[in-house]
């Protein structure tokens, strides 16, 4: 049976994974971008690829937050049915 504090445990841990995924995304986002144009396989000013990265990391962000609500619910009926 889980209690309240191990549900509040597992919804945490989740979403701290999560979490890192997100980051680790952005990051590879991020640096496929600059390997693209450094390569020649993406035809882009360099002075234009700082805003481009972050159009890019912003809308993963905004992403994932518009997400979260949705992950929170799942795992609460998941822990729900658990108890």
């Amino acid at each position: 049976m889980m209690t309240m504090g191990d549900k509040m445990s597992f919804e945490s841990d989740v979403n701290q994974s999560v979490r890192q995924i997100v980051d680790h995304i952005k990051l590879s986002c991020s640096r496929n971008l600059i390997d693209a144009v450094v390569q020649g396989k993406l035809t882009l000013d360099r002075e234009k690829l700082p805003g481009l990265q972050l159009l890019v990391t912003t809308s993963i962000e905004n992403a994932y937050r518009q997400s979260t609500e949705g992950l929170n619910g799942t795992l609460r009926q998941y822990t729900d049915k658990v108890k």
